[in-house]
């Protein structure tokens, strides 16, 4: 049940529970015994008993964010906000930011806010705005892809298979259909490239048949998936590519079981590609 209000003084007698403060009655019950709440009631039994965890004469203060709080004490005035606005606005600081104006203002024995107060209140005034040469930071909106069919979207990735000599190794190729976890495409190179990559994703859409059908691939950040014969050949096919989010090492985790789970087969040594 959301909660938008709520008391946390509380009497305790016996085994009622009553509001300290004014408001319409209601009545609970939770661990056995009955408890009055005013204008607002518990989440659940856990969150009344989270209340008088140390003891019933001891009610915890709400810290949720929804519960109304008292303003504090030292908070800015109507009137020393219009002072920090009207210092930030004169033709002297007009031009300057909080952490130029508030030491200019020290050296001269002058203090009315803190640099971060100058911040805030310009900010809720709608006179804090971005400058300077960098970019402004911007946030972007998460993208995702939902599969509702097959070859409606692909990941892929190369794993590292180890050879018979200690530090060589072979790439496995492997594109994957994330709906129906069909490997639509994977091959074994001694090397990691993004040509090889491309004429892998070229024969995987023609054995599948996608000329003309909209087709989502998604892979990681490494050079084999960004460079630039990679793109060019996705745009040829009429691919869009998705990429994974920085530091974000767990959004292809269907390839990544295929990978994890690969039985360490000995087919390798007989071709003399090593133990793979």
């Amino acid at each position: 049940m959301y909660m938008s209000t709520m008391r946390c003084d509380f009497l305790v007698e016996s085994d009622l529970v009553i509001g300290s403060e004014g408001g319409q009655d209601a009545l609970g019950e939770a661990g056995g015994f009955r408890f009055v709440y005013r204008d607002a009631e518990p989440d659940s039994k856990g969150t009344f008993q989270r209340w008088v965890r140390d003891g019933d004469d001891a009610v915890a203060v709400d810290s949720r964010t929804t519960s109304a709080r008292p303003e504090p004490v030292n908070s800015l005035s109507e009137d020393e906000r219009a002072q920090i606005l009207a210092v930030a606005n004169s033709e002297e600081f007009g031009s300057l930011p909080p952490s130029q104006i508030v030491p200019a203002l020290a050296d001269r024995g002058v203090y009315i806010a803190s640099e971060s107060s100058f911040y805030r209140v310009l900010k809720a005034a709608s006179q804090q705005h971005h400058g300077g040469r960098a970019k402004k930071p911007t946030s972007r909106v998460l993208t995702s892809h939902c599969a509702t069919g097959p070859n409606q979207v692909w990941s892929w990735d190369i794993a590292w298979l180890q050879a018979a000599v200690k530090g060589q190794y072979y790439y496995w190729y492997m594109v994957l259909d994330i709906f129906s976890r069909k490997i639509v495409g994977h091959e074994v190179h001694v090397a990691e490239s993004a040509e090889l990559a491309s004429l892998l994703m070229r024969r995987a859409s023609l054995v599948e048949g996608l000329a003309g059908r909209l087709l989502v691939l998604h892979s990681d950040n490494g050079s084999a998936m960004k460079g630039s014969t990679m793109p060019s050949m996705l745009e040829q096919l009429s691919v869009a590519p998705s990429f994974s989010w920085p530091r974000v090492s767990n959004d292809n985790a269907y390839l990544h079981a295929k990978f994890i789970g690969l039985p360490r087969l000995a087919f390798g040594d007989a071709l003399g590609l090593g133990r793979v």
